[in-house]
């Protein structure tokens, strides 16, 4: 494995080569991408750094468009979690809630202690 000058994870170098078709609009997009100091700086790299050749500049706006997808997914996968826990919070009241154990106060049981 070797360190690749546009992410700031450790990217394997037996690279292949994948054509990307891209419009001629993309095109421009990504040599603008490519010229800015901003996406080497989302890449956690320093801005000084400027992105070669059309290639880096196409890896590193994967390498930001997958970490974009990742956090997606955690955020999707968190608010599942929020939600189903939610859900079970609820039963887990309204059991103790019907549970005729649980209906007795502090008070009671202290004024039963006292007597």
């Amino acid at each position: 494995m070797t360190r690749h000058g546009s992410c700031d994870t450790m990217c394997v170098m037996a690279m292949r080569r994948s054509a990307v078709p891209l419009t001629a609009v993309e095109r421009e997009a990504v040599d603008r991408a490519r010229r800015s100091p901003l996406l080497v700086e989302m890449l956690g790299q320093d801005p000084e750094l400027a992105l070669p050749s059309e290639a880096s500049a196409l890896h590193a706006l994967v390498v930001l468009g997958l970490r974009a997808v990742q956090d997606a997914e955690l955020e999707r996968g968190y608010a599942q979690l929020a939600v189903s826990r939610d859900v079970e919070d609820e039963a887990y009241e309204r059991a103790v809630r019907s549970d005729p154990r649980r209906r007795r106060s502090a008070f009671a049981d202290e004024a039963e202690g006292a007597a």
